[in-house]
Protein backbone atom coordinates (compact mmCIF):
# COMPACT_ATOMS: atom_id res chain seq x y z
CA UNK A 1 0.00 0.00 0.00
CA UNK A 2 1.35 3.60 -0.90
CA UNK A 3 1.97 5.62 1.78
CA UNK A 4 -0.02 9.18 1.79
CA UNK A 5 1.88 12.24 2.60
CA UNK A 6 0.16 15.22 4.24
CA UNK A 7 1.37 18.60 3.98
CA UNK A 8 0.01 21.42 5.91
CA UNK A 9 0.76 24.57 4.54
CA UNK A 10 -0.14 27.20 6.47
CA UNK A 11 -1.64 30.74 6.40
CA UNK A 12 -0.04 34.14 7.77
CA UNK A 13 -2.11 36.58 9.06
CA UNK A 14 -2.34 38.93 6.19
CA UNK A 15 -3.71 36.34 3.76
CA UNK A 16 -6.66 35.53 6.36
CA UNK A 17 -7.40 39.29 6.70
CA UNK A 18 -6.69 40.07 3.46
CA UNK A 19 -4.63 43.35 4.44
CA UNK A 20 -2.44 43.50 2.46
CA UNK A 21 -1.89 44.96 -1.30
CA UNK A 22 0.37 44.73 -4.19
CA UNK A 23 2.53 47.49 -5.09
CA UNK A 24 3.46 48.39 -8.13
CA UNK A 25 6.65 46.57 -8.57
CA UNK A 26 4.62 43.17 -7.75
CA UNK A 27 5.23 42.61 -3.96
CA UNK A 28 3.32 42.57 -0.99
CA UNK A 29 3.23 45.98 1.06
CA UNK A 30 1.57 46.17 4.65
CA UNK A 31 -1.71 48.59 4.76
CA UNK A 32 -2.93 50.87 7.64
CA UNK A 33 -4.50 53.65 8.94
CA UNK A 34 -2.09 57.22 8.17
CA UNK A 35 -1.70 59.78 10.78
CA UNK A 36 -4.71 62.23 9.13
CA UNK A 37 -6.71 59.32 9.68
CA UNK A 38 -6.31 58.10 12.70
CA UNK A 39 -6.12 61.96 14.00
CA UNK A 40 -10.19 62.30 12.26
CA UNK A 41 -10.77 59.27 14.12
CA UNK A 42 -9.36 60.43 17.70
CA UNK A 43 -11.55 63.67 16.59
CA UNK A 44 -14.59 62.42 15.92
CA UNK A 45 -14.76 59.82 19.40
CA UNK A 46 -13.97 62.95 21.31
CA UNK A 47 -17.03 64.99 20.24
CA UNK A 48 -18.96 62.32 20.83
CA UNK A 49 -17.74 61.81 24.31
CA UNK A 50 -18.19 65.59 24.78
CA UNK A 51 -21.95 65.52 23.31
CA UNK A 52 -22.60 62.04 26.08
CA UNK A 53 -20.53 63.92 28.91
CA UNK A 54 -23.18 67.02 28.54
CA UNK A 55 -25.99 64.91 28.23
CA UNK A 56 -25.24 63.07 31.65
CA UNK A 57 -24.42 66.48 33.30
CA UNK A 58 -27.67 67.69 32.42
CA UNK A 59 -29.16 64.92 33.36
CA UNK A 60 -27.51 64.95 37.18
CA UNK A 61 -28.28 68.18 37.23
CA UNK A 62 -31.94 68.00 36.95
CA UNK A 63 -32.32 64.80 38.95
CA UNK A 64 -30.74 66.76 42.03
CA UNK A 65 -32.40 69.63 41.52
CA UNK A 66 -35.91 67.41 41.77
CA UNK A 67 -34.72 64.93 44.29
CA UNK A 68 -33.97 68.51 46.25
CA UNK A 69 -37.48 69.95 45.66
CA UNK A 70 -39.43 66.31 47.03
CA UNK A 71 -37.05 66.89 49.83
CA UNK A 72 -38.09 70.77 50.43
CA UNK A 73 -41.68 69.35 49.91
CA UNK A 74 -41.41 66.56 52.46
CA UNK A 75 -39.97 68.81 55.17
CA UNK A 76 -42.59 71.41 55.06
CA UNK A 77 -45.66 68.73 55.20
CA UNK A 78 -44.11 67.04 58.29
CA UNK A 79 -43.48 70.24 60.21
CA UNK A 80 -46.77 71.47 58.96
CA UNK A 81 -48.52 68.21 59.89
CA UNK A 82 -47.15 68.15 63.78
CA UNK A 83 -48.06 72.04 64.09
CA UNK A 84 -51.82 71.77 63.10
CA UNK A 85 -52.46 68.66 65.09
CA UNK A 86 -51.08 70.15 68.58
CA UNK A 87 -52.63 74.10 67.56
CA UNK A 88 -56.25 72.44 66.22
CA UNK A 89 -56.57 71.55 70.27
CA UNK A 90 -55.69 74.96 71.31
CA UNK A 91 -58.57 77.71 71.83
CA UNK A 92 -58.11 81.26 70.34
CA UNK A 93 -57.64 82.64 73.79
CA UNK A 94 -54.90 80.42 74.35
CA UNK A 95 -52.91 81.95 71.64
CA UNK A 96 -50.21 84.51 72.15
CA UNK A 97 -50.37 86.81 68.92
CA UNK A 98 -48.37 90.53 68.31
CA UNK A 99 -49.88 93.47 69.99
CA UNK A 100 -51.40 94.48 66.07
CA UNK A 101 -53.27 91.40 65.07
CA UNK A 102 -50.72 90.90 61.91
CA UNK A 103 -48.35 88.30 61.00
CA UNK A 104 -45.96 86.97 63.35
CA UNK A 105 -42.63 84.96 62.88
CA UNK A 106 -43.54 82.71 66.48
CA UNK A 107 -46.44 81.19 68.00
CA UNK A 108 -47.10 80.12 71.51
CA UNK A 109 -50.60 78.77 72.80
CA UNK A 110 -51.15 76.47 75.58
CA UNK A 111 -53.81 73.55 75.10
CA UNK A 112 -55.58 71.61 78.11
CA UNK A 113 -53.14 68.20 77.53
CA UNK A 114 -50.14 70.36 77.51
CA UNK A 115 -50.14 72.32 80.97
CA UNK A 116 -47.56 74.35 79.46
CA UNK A 117 -46.89 76.66 76.66
CA UNK A 118 -45.82 75.09 73.20
CA UNK A 119 -44.02 78.08 71.21
CA UNK A 120 -43.07 77.77 67.48
CA UNK A 121 -40.07 79.74 65.91
CA UNK A 122 -37.42 80.74 63.47
CA UNK A 123 -34.03 80.55 64.57
CA UNK A 124 -30.99 80.17 61.92
CA UNK A 125 -33.21 78.92 58.94
CA UNK A 126 -34.50 76.21 61.20
CA UNK A 127 -38.36 75.52 62.38
CA UNK A 128 -38.17 75.15 66.57
CA UNK A 129 -40.71 73.73 68.76
CA UNK A 130 -40.17 73.98 72.23
CA UNK A 131 -42.03 72.34 75.06
CA UNK A 132 -41.66 72.41 77.76
CA UNK A 133 -39.71 75.22 78.42
CA UNK A 134 -36.17 75.17 77.26
CA UNK A 135 -36.51 71.88 75.56
CA UNK A 136 -35.91 72.22 71.39
CA UNK A 137 -36.94 70.29 68.98
CA UNK A 138 -36.41 71.12 65.21
CA UNK A 139 -38.80 70.43 63.20
CA UNK A 140 -37.34 71.59 59.79
CA UNK A 141 -34.57 72.83 57.86
CA UNK A 142 -33.98 75.86 55.11
CA UNK A 143 -36.79 77.35 56.51
CA UNK A 144 -36.99 80.99 54.80
CA UNK A 145 -39.67 82.08 56.61
CA UNK A 146 -42.85 81.50 58.79
CA UNK A 147 -45.42 83.15 59.60
CA UNK A 148 -48.83 83.03 61.72
CA UNK A 149 -51.58 84.77 61.70
CA UNK A 150 -55.51 84.56 63.65
CA UNK A 151 -58.01 85.27 62.70
CA UNK A 152 -61.10 84.49 64.71
CA UNK A 153 -61.05 81.11 65.71
CA UNK A 154 -59.00 80.23 62.52
CA UNK A 155 -54.90 80.23 62.30
CA UNK A 156 -53.35 80.79 59.00
CA UNK A 157 -49.76 79.22 59.15
CA UNK A 158 -47.64 80.03 55.86
CA UNK A 159 -43.86 78.07 55.46
CA UNK A 160 -41.58 79.32 52.69
CA UNK A 161 -38.56 76.62 52.31
CA UNK A 162 -35.74 76.89 49.69
CA UNK A 163 -32.44 76.31 49.24
CA UNK A 164 -29.69 75.98 46.77
CA UNK A 165 -28.63 72.87 44.52
CA UNK A 166 -26.27 72.96 41.91
CA UNK A 167 -27.04 76.46 41.27
CA UNK A 168 -30.59 76.15 41.02
CA UNK A 169 -32.48 77.84 43.65
CA UNK A 170 -35.46 75.49 45.19
CA UNK A 171 -37.93 77.15 46.99
CA UNK A 172 -41.98 75.49 48.70
CA UNK A 173 -44.74 77.50 49.78
CA UNK A 174 -47.16 75.98 51.98
CA UNK A 175 -49.85 77.68 53.52
CA UNK A 176 -52.73 75.74 56.09
CA UNK A 177 -56.04 77.53 57.39
CA UNK A 178 -56.70 75.19 61.06
CA UNK A 179 -59.88 75.90 62.42
CA UNK A 180 -59.26 75.93 66.20
CA UNK A 181 -61.11 73.19 67.86
CA UNK A 182 -61.06 74.89 71.43
CA UNK A 183 -62.47 78.37 70.05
Amino acid sequence: MPKIQITNKGFTPLEITGSYRRSPKGDLSLTGFTFAETMVSVLIFSILAMAILSVLTIGQKAWHSDVGKVELQQQARLAMDGMIREVRESSSAGITQPADGGNSAQLDFTTVEAGGTISYYLESNQLIREYPAGTEKILSGDVETVNFSLSGDVLIIQLDLGKSVYGADLNFSLKEQVRLRNG
